[in-house]
């Protein structure tokens, strides 16, 4: 049974009881999914992500009270300003308005399957939180981005890739055990596309999910690599890559243990064991085929989604 976890008080205060200078948070995101789909055939759209340390963002408030909200750096349809309006309401607060700034690490498009909307709501969010002083616990934080976008990724939370996560329900369906270490080599395959909330056209993939949740309790890398080359195979009718069989046939010349993609979005990547040592030739080999921003990284429930935050100066 999953045990329960305890929320903790909201602290309420407002920017100009305050006065404070310059809130950030940080976080990091993730390149597709393990497995997604159905849990069963009448069951909730479920993923298991993949988290990726290459892929950041970072968001700098600094908070003015009932003023516009101005946003730079990269945002996806008012997110961060839907995000910073939840931070500072949730608390019971004034409008939070000001220049929030938005930086992004890694290359990755909106759409193409790194989770940067998920990225935009949730480091908004905090930083927004940060500036009216309200400490916000990690099921909070998943409502409000479920709120804001709709069915969001599990960035929130420090084990993002141990779980089986409901994205429209913005709930943890289950843990599982720790997964393997791999290094990957990926890059994004045709036009982004973004996740739509009532899209509930995939597959029943119940039994990847085991599949998945069994492969790591054994601590067998090999199955779960498997696992989401299976995954990624069943969803090229929905979202199919224009690169498929390309990528497939490099994956059987390469010797990588899977294959792994964004089942909604455009990122794609090849699983190998960490001791693997001519990447950079997988890498060209990615290249010449039509995949773009193509790079090297490690990728798997062992990274941490980091994520950071709080006030920077104080005036």
């Amino acid at each position: 049974m999953r045990k329960r976890i305890r929320s903790s008080p909201i602290r309420q205060t407002t920017v100009d009881q305050r006065r404070i200078g310059a809130c950030f948070s940080e976080a990091t995101g993730h390149f597709g999914e393990f497995v997604q789909g159905k849990m069963g055939a009448m069951g909730p759209v479920a993923l298991a992500t993949a988290p990726a340390p290459h892929v950041t963002l970072r968001a700098q408030l600094n908070p003015v009270v009932s003023a516009p909200l101005l946003v730079t750096g990269p945002d996806a349809g008012d997110l961060a300003r839907k995000a910073v309006r939840s931070g500072g309401s949730i608390a019971g607060a004034v409008q939070v308005g000001g220049r929030l700034k938005l930086s992004q690490g890694g290359r990755a498009p909106l759409g193409g399957g790194a989770g940067l909307s998920t990225l935009i709501s949730l480091t908004s969010l905090r930083a927004a939180a940060a500036a009216v002083g309200a400490v916000l616990t990690v099921e909070q934080e998943a409502a409000c981005c479920l709120a804001v976008e709709g069915a969001s990724d599990p960035l929130m939370y420090a084990d993002a890739g141990r779980l089986v996560w409901a994205s429209r329900l913005g709930r943890v369906l289950e843990r599982t055990a720790p997964g393997a270490r791999f290094v990957a080599v990926g890059g994004f395959d045709g036009p982004p596309v973004r996740t739509r909330a009532d899209d509930n056209d995939f597959p029943d993939v119940a039994d990847l999910f085991q599949a998945l949740i069994d492969a790591r309790a054994a601590g067998d890398a090999a199955q779960e690599a498997l696992t989401a080359t299976e995954s990624a195979k069943r969803n090229q009718r929905r979202n199919p890559k224009p690169r498929w069989r390309e990528l497939l046939a490099l994956q059987q010349a390469t010797g990588a243990l899977g294959l792994i993609v964004a089942h909604t979005g455009s990122a794609v990547a090849l699983l190998f064991e960490p001791d693997r040592a001519d990447l950079h030739e997988v890498s060209a080999a990615m290249s010449r085929i039509g995949v773009s921003y193509v790079r090297e990284f490690e990728v798997g429930q062992f990274v941490s989604t980091r994520s950071s935050g709080g006030i920077l100066a104080t005036k």
